[in-house]
């Protein structure tokens, strides 16, 4: 896979982060966006953060802000 694709692909997933949700629009000219270089990059790092266990909330138990839902528990396996 080349650095295009890739860039390709995770833009979609960043412009459909909860941050970004409203802003991009699809036009004859290409996409355009209403939002700033701050708020693409507050939600790049909100994915990140997520995607390695960061947890930015302040209760642990509660909504992560990257995801609109709850992380479920991880799963157990018995008496190991």
């Amino acid at each position: 896979m080349n650095s295009a694709m890739m860039v390709a692909q995770a833009a979609s997933t960043i412009v459909g982060g909860i941050n970004l949700i409203g802003t991009v629009e699809l036009n004859d000219d290409g996409v355009t966006t209403t939002a700033s270089d701050a708020a693409i990059l507050s939600q790049v790092s909100t994915f990140w953060n997520a995607l390695s266990g960061v947890d930015s909330a302040d209760d642990p138990s509660g909504t992560p802000a990257a995801f609109p839902m709850a992380v479920p528990p991880p799963p157990t396996f018995g008496d190991r």
